[in-house]
Order: structure tokens, then sequence, then C-alpha cells
């Protein structure tokens, strides 16, 4: 009986020999895989294998609004396009001008509202259009705005005083008296003129300014 034992006890070590041996037996594990946790410690989740949603190209801008500055100079002022679940939020326009009827415009990039565009010919119509852009690509250039530039006048030369009887002093009196004639007074109401027409000018695009800013604060 003590063999017996000794020989199952024999045959029980062999059998794990040979397990482990074995060519087609698995390595015995000896480490664990490390886990992904979370920064915080805990149970790692599930991991997220969904990529970012690409940035989306914004809506077309709305018609642009132009009025007339100093001289043949025209303010050009906009609102920011609607956003939507199909359309981001512009993060910058560009603006393009041409005279009516040219088909070749002048494209300016990084416009902020109110913009000023200068240099364009007097009394002439401008057509304007805007385009907005984001990271996600650039909007289709919207309606036109048309406008008449105004007419910038050369500054001329004070007229001659022809006509006007020489200045004389009288005797006795210590200062010049200036004579009151025709030519005089008509200089003076032409720079009262052109006074009021550039106050005017000025007046009209503060208002325009203020109702700008008025809307953007309701909004």
């Amino acid at each position: 009986m003590p063999r017996s034992r000794d020989r199952a006890a024999t045959d029980q070590r062999m059998t794990a020999v040979h397990a482990l041996g074995h060519p087609n037996s698995p390595a015995p594990r000896t480490a664990w895989e490390p886990l992904d946790l979370p920064p915080g410690g805990g149970s790692p989740g599930p991991k997220d294998d969904t990529a970012a949603p690409a940035a989306m190209p914004p809506n077309v801008p709305g018609i642009p609004v132009l009025v007339q500055g100093t001289g043949s100079d025209l303010i050009v002022s906009w609102t920011a396009p609607t956003v939507d679940p199909g359309h981001g939020a512009a993060t910058g326009f560009l603006l393009r001008h041409a005279p009516a009827g040219a088909e070749t415009w002048t494209i300016v990039p990084d416009v902020d509202a109110p913009y000023l565009l200068s240099d364009l010919p007097a009394a002439a119509a401008i057509n304007v259009q805007l385009q907005a852009i984001n990271a996600g690509g650039l909007s289709m250039w919207s309606a036109t705005a048309s406008l008449t530039t105004g007419v910038t006048s050369p500054v001329s030369s004070m007229p001659p005083e022809t006509g006007c009887p020489p200045a004389k002093k009288p005797a006795g009196t210590a200062r010049r008296i200036p004579p009151a004639c025709r030519c005089r007074i008509a200089t003076r109401s032409h720079l009262l003129c052109r006074l009021a027409r550039r106050l005017r000018t000025y007046l009209r695009w503060l208002a325009h300014l203020l109702h700008l800013s008025d809307t953007r604060r309701r909004e």
C-alpha cells in the first residue's frame, strides 16, 4: 500500500511537468497587462473611438448696408450671419467691391464692421459684396449692395477781391476797419455751406453708428 501511494504521487508530478513542458501548452502568466485608468483613479471607462465633428462653414452674410462718407468714401456695415445645425459661426469676413457694370472685383480681406471704403471714384455707382469665413471654410458671396459715391471738390484758393474798394485807414483811428463788400460775403457763404455739408455728413454717419451699436446691444 505505501508503494502504490508513492507511485500515484509520482504520476501526478510527471503529469504537471509534462503539461508545462508540452509544446502546445500555454505559457504560464507571470504579470498582468496594465489597465487604462482615468487620471483621477477608479475603474477604467469605455474607450471613445468617435472622432471630433468637423467644423462647418458659416452661413451667407446678409446684404451689406452702405452709407456715403466724406468725399467719395463709403461706409460699409453688416451683421454676423446666423448659426444653425448645418453652419458654424463666422470668425472673419472678406469684402469685395467694383464699379457697377465692371467684371473685375477688388477683394479686401480681414475686414470689421463698420468698414471705411476709401479711394473710390467720385460720383460713381459702387457694388459691394461680403463673404464669411471660419475654420470650416468660406460661405458664398452675399447679395450685392450698390450706392453712388459723393463728389470730391478740390480745395480752391480764395477768390480775388475784385470790385472791392481799397481798405483805407481813416485819420485818427488806431486799427483798420475791413470794408463791407459783396465779394467777402460770397466767400463766407461758400465756406459756411461747405462746413454745413460736412457737418451733415458727420451727423448722419454718427447716427448710423449709434443705430448699429444699439442693435448689437439688443441682440
